[in-house]
């Protein structure tokens, strides 16, 4: 393999100048790995890359062919964590351009955990059961192999929509990809998101740690959170303002509730529809009122 390089201990590097790429990540061993460039549909991805750097933590590839020209990243930040990002500049403007900075024909996994893209739409899907079934993943990917976790992951603030795909034959994953799609874009310069690709033995970690990089928001969880009472959790969409008061009343008559539940929250069922602030005829004095 030309250009190969060792990270520290446990990630290994090499590339050939065709584009095929190993990455070597704690136990995850990635084997023919290529970039991906898909113009209204086709591929179009060049077969020749020139290394144009090459420093401690990081290595750059380009290439260029008659649809533009094309720059591939990788950075190195620490034993178990690697980015990748595919950006370039096309010659013309197109309708899509989908840039996958990591495909990977085959891959064995024992455990997938797809994240989805609203509540409610992730996906847990077990290899072993045997179960052929396509996948389609956003924000984080996380597999899991003798318990040892790979999360793919990009960023929740994205310069353009990504996201991961593949499909399990035979308890293997199978044509994965994780990528940016720019559809209709005006320019012709595409700087897209970097894919991070880290391991641990902790896979509840990953998800936590990837949670607080991205909030803009933090918050500081170390002192207890005031309890509150959610309509929700039993109510869903039934919930109607007597019953909202008579919870009320119950908690703040009781002596152990009243000292403990300092919040009531109305979650949903109390507005027409999503979007709009006016109470529904189950709240029939309004929101004002009840609060």
């Amino acid at each position: 393999m030309k250009n190969s390089n060792t990270i520290q201990e446990t990630v290994q590097f090499a590339f050939q100048p065709q584009g095929i790429y190993q990455l070597k990540i704690g136990s995850y061993f990635l084997q023919d790995c290529a970039p991906l460039i898909e113009i209204d549909g086709k591929n179009c991805s060049p077969n020749k890359w020139t290394q144009e750097t090459n420093k401690k933590n990081s290595v750059l590839f380009d290439a260029e062919n008659e649809f533009g020209t094309w720059r591939l990243e990788f950075r190195f930040f620490q034993a178990s964590k690697v980015s990748v990002r595919l950006s370039g500049t096309a010659k013309k403007h197109y309708r899509e351009i989908h840039l996958s900075p990591l495909t990977i024909p085959k891959l064995a996994s024992s455990h997938i955990l797809a994240q989805g893209a609203k509540m409610g739409g992730c996906n847990a899907i077990s290899t072993a059961l045997g179960k052929n079934t396509d996948f389609t993943g956003y924000f984080q990917l996380i597999l899991s192999e003798n318990k040892q976790h790979l999360q793919l992951s990009f960023p929740l603030k994205q310069k353009f929509p990504a996201m991961f795909t593949g499909k399990v034959v035979n308890k293997d994953i199978l044509d994965l990809q994780a990528g940016s799609t720019a559809l209709h874009y005006g320019q012709l310069e595409l700087q897209t998101d970097a894919l991070t690709l880290q391991t641990s033995d902790e896979g509840f970690k990953l998800m936590t740690d990837y949670a607080e990089e991205n909030a803009e928001c933090k918050k500081n969880f170390a002192e207890p959170q005031l309890a509150g009472w959610n309509s929700w959790d039993y109510y869903r969409w039934t919930i109607t303002e007597e019953e909202v008061l008579k919870n009320a009343r119950f908690i703040a008559n009781d002596p152990i509730l009243s000292k403990h539940v300092k919040k009531i929250i109305v979650d949903d069922g109390w507005q027409y529809c999503y979007g709009e602030w006016s109470a529904n005829p189950l709240f029939p004095h309004g929101m004002k009122f009840l609060a």
